[in-house]
């Protein structure tokens, strides 16, 4: 489709699991009217970091189900 990034904006309670995929703070793009919003962003030429950890676990798993 030819995206390079991909932006998001999320509240607290959601922003762990976008960390946890490799996404990075960044300024607003767009003035979202609640309060406590928090902008990401993500280069979409990277892998998660998340999903890079997955894949080794199935790499070292003779049946390849992580644990």
């Amino acid at each position: 489709m030819g995206y390079t990034v991909m932006r998001l904006d999320t509240l607290e309670r959601a922003m762990r699991i976008y960390e946890t995929l490799g996404f990075q703070r960044c300024a607003p793009y767009y003035a979202n009217p609640l309060p406590g919003v928090v902008y990401w962003q993500r280069a979409l030429s990277e892998p998660a970091p998340a999903l890079l950890a997955v894949s080794e676990q199935r790499r070292d798993r003779p049946d390849g189900v992580p644990r």
